[in-house]
């Protein structure tokens, strides 16, 4: 795997990495691709549950989420509604518990109280393209987002622009996570959220 430099095996040595995947194959595929780049400890988990009692064990540092994270039917929704779930930022519904979707997941860590670290790096994998699908992910907090399927040289780009190109967190009324100015351009009739109050 000749996009991973030399110079980059002591750092991902160090780095803990969770991949949450509710498919057992898929997680173990990516647990060994991971590995074999180098990364020290690389745990997984099967949905959201399993994935936060696990950060608040270890201290992770990578978490790669995906989209999909429980069947359908747990959820009792139209495949658009599954799609489409999104916590409110300012509601903490979760709370204790949290989600089982990837974006509810990923906003689940930015914004709740109970959040065993709402800074981590996290990129989530996706097989729906669609731009308010992308959109989603997102204002949910990822930093950096995956189509589906994973190659291994797709992944080693991804984590490397999280490592290598590392955005501002920026806490805001509306949003928590990483700046998404490098994620798209603006679409029309939206506002820019360069002049929207924010912290960073």
């Amino acid at each position: 795997m000749s996009i991973i430099a030399k110079d980059y095996n002591s750092v991902l040595s160090k780095v803990n990495l969770l991949v949450v995947n509710g498919d057992e194959k898929v997680s173990a595929m990516l647990k060994d691709v991971l590995i074999n780049l180098g990364f020290g400890t690389v745990v997984t988990a099967e949905d959201g549950y399993q994935a936060v009692k696990m950060m608040k064990e270890i201290d992770i540092d990578l978490v790669i989420t995906d989209w999909e994270l429980a069947p359908k039917e747990d959820f009792n929704l139209s495949e658009d509604d599954f799609n489409n779930v999104i916590v409110p930022i300012n509601v903490d519904i979760w709370s204790p518990i949290p989600p089982k979707n990837g974006a509810s997941f990923v906003r689940y860590l930015r914004t709740s109280k109970n959040s065993p670290n709402p800074y981590v790096a996290i990129i989530m994998l996706t097989s729906n393209a669609l731009e308010n699908h992308v959109q989603y992910a997102r204002d949910s907090g990822v930093n950096e987002i995956m189509l589906k399927p994973v190659g291994a040289e797709a992944l080693c780009y991804h984590i490397i622009q999280v490592i290598d190109h590392q955005r501002a967190f920026i806490t805001s009324q509306n949003y928590k996570g990483p700046c998404r100015r490098n994620f798209n351009k603006l679409r029309e009739g939206m506002v820019d959220r360069r002049k929207q109050d924010i912290k960073i």
